[in-house]
């Protein structure tokens, strides 16, 4: 605004108050504009982001991005990190850390659909602490994890194995053969993007439990029964109801998986039909066999071996380890098995998570299996069983008979499968796609397994992730998410290469110094043209 020569030599009430208000109306702007520009940058489509590091660390993958700007619900990402003992935690707080980072990142590209929440596990060791509040209401009974949740659905993500994988070291006693535990992989991205589709699916899948056979309670507590895996496939976004042939009639057509756990009873034509139909149409069967069934009774025995499994008679035993370390036999105790993660498929969707994270399956009461034929254009699978030489088959099956110990004369020391998946095309005319089912064509998935027990509350603790990813698998919703490493590109000058060497001393010595004495003239001569301006 011009000043003139009266205003210079006095100000009247006048020219207070108008230059009081121009101050006040540039204010009044500046607060306007900050706060559209906050505004704006809160905004995901006004927002510019640009990354300038060599490997891109600062920005997600594409594919990320667009499920976030998907997704039909905002998503809460709850963070419960503790530093992990030694020898792990410097290995472990470079993974919490760089996980962290993506969380943010991820949370900061789009406030509007991912809000990320760290809780302080300090504090947590009371039982009524507000962390742990939250802990039990999300359902998480361990630390070192991230829950991606969106309503009722949560997907529980745990550092150790899902995110990265470690190489654990060896701490012997001479220092020259020492070496001190790393992260050997990262995979934080991948596994958020995997929880983000697995939580933005809003049609849930049906999944059906056969009921009126003799199976196991859905719904009990007993350490037999089936309540912890209903409660964590309801958690994991799974719609769970009883399939009741006697009075229900053929299987749900929304129905997605059929499990048949431990039936005592034979189903009846009509309904081994339906369930046939229903797997050779494009459905996913879940199948466990009773460990005491024979005969016409053994249901999953007659359905498995039509598709490639088959079910052998008697339950796998093993020696277990007294408390002084002896290797004891002789009482139903040989029929618990731990399966380590060293004797699990590394390639199948359902083990190779497992494998990966280290952890163990626990199985009880199991029948030994075998694969025979798949059926025309499938493909069999084992996923995990014992190691060679270490276990037995009890036969007949467990009852007043069974001594529970190996005998050379009758029974053969050897490796015995536990777990095993059939795929093939549909065999049927009418093949489909289940609703809320990630597959694109029909395909019909058997998984089969020696006895429910790796499903039951009493082994849940150890098996939850086992069962979560039998169901996911069965209904294709593995969720093998995969992204673009980050090449780092040599961006260095190639001095003494050729020429730039000369050319970066011409620009550094001669022009950026002209440039700067070139506009200090400028404005000295500006000033020296209106000294009223400078003032």
């Amino acid at each position: 605004m011009a000043v003139t020569d009266g205003e210079l030599r006095g100000t009247n009430r006048w020219t207070r108050a108008r230059i009081g208000a121009g101050v006040a109306l540039n204010v009044a702007l500046a607060v306007a504009a900050a706060f559209g520009l906050t505004v704006l940058a809160g905004r995901p489509s006004a927002r510019v982001r640009v990354d300038l590091t060599a490997d891109q660390r600062n920005r997600l993958d594409p594919a990320t991005e667009s499920v976030l700007s998907q997704l039909p619900e905002k998503v809460q990402v709850d963070v419960f990190f503790r530093p992990e003992a030694q020898p792990l935690t410097a290995a472990f707080a470079e993974a919490q850390s760089r996980m962290y980072d993506v969380l943010l990142l991820a949370a900061d590209t789009r406030p509007d659909k991912l809000k990320l929440v760290q809780h302080d596990l300090s504090g947590a060791s009371t039982g009524d602490s507000v962390v742990e509040q939250r802990m039990a209401e999300l359902g998480v009974d361990r630390v070192n994890v991230f829950v991606v949740s969106a309503g009722d659905r949560r997907v529980v993500v745990p550092i150790f194995g899902e995110v990265a994988e470690f190489d654990i070291g060896f701490m012997g006693q001479d220092p020259a053969q020492r070496r001190l535990p790393s992260m050997i992989s990262f995979r934080g991205e991948e596994a958020l993007l995997e929880a983000l589709l697995q939580v933005s699916l809003t049609d849930a899948p049906a999944v059906y439990f056969s009921y009126g056979q003799g199976e196991p309670d859905l719904y009990g507590d007993e350490s037999v029964d089936l309540g912890k895996l209903h409660s964590e496939l309801v958690a994991d976004g799974f719609r769970v109801a009883r399939w009741t042939p006697a009075e229900d009639g053929p299987i749900p057509d929304d129905a997605a998986v059929l499990a048949v756990m431990s039936p005592k009873q034979p189903f009846d034509a009509n309904e081994s039909e339906w369930v046939r139909a229903f797997l050779e149409r494009g459905g996913g069967l879940v199948l466990a066999a009773n460990p005491f069934a024979g005969g016409d009774a053994d249901v999953v025995g007659a359905l498995a071996r039509d598709y490639g499994v088959v079910v052998g008679p008697g339950v796998v035993c093993s020696p277990y380890r007294s408390a002084t370390g002896g290797l004891v036999e002789g009482d139903a105790q040989v029929a618990g098995l731990t399966i380590l993660p060293d004797a699990m498929n590394r390639d199948h969707a359902i083990t190779a998570p497992l494998r990966r994270a280290g952890r163990p399956v626990r199985q009880n009461f199991s029948r030994p299996l075998e694969l025979s034929r798949a059926p025309d254009r499938g493909l069999l699978a084992d996923l995990f069983g014992t190691l060679p030489g270490q276990s037995w088959v009890e036969a007949p099956a467990p009852g007043e008979d069974a001594n529970w110990a190996y005998d050379e004369d009758s029974e053969r020391l050897g490796a015995y499968l536990l777990a095993a998946t059939s795929v093939f095309p549909p065999q049927r005319d009418g093949a489909f796609v289940p609703e809320a089912v990630q597959r694109e064509r029909p395909e019909c998935r058997l998984f089969v397994a020696g006895s429910h027990f790796v499903f039951s509350n009493g082994n849940f603790a150890t098996n939850r992730d086992f069962a979560r990813n039998v169901f996911n698998w069965a209904t294709s919703r593995e969720f093998r998410a995969r992204i673009s490493p980050r090449s780092i590109e040599d961006r260095r000058f190639p001095l003494g290469a050729d020429d730039s060497l000369h050319r970066l001393h011409l620009v550094s010595s001669y022009l950026l110094p002209l440039l700067a004495t070139a506009a200090g003239c400028y404005v000295a001569w500006r000033r020296r043209r209106n000294p009223l301006r400078s003032q």
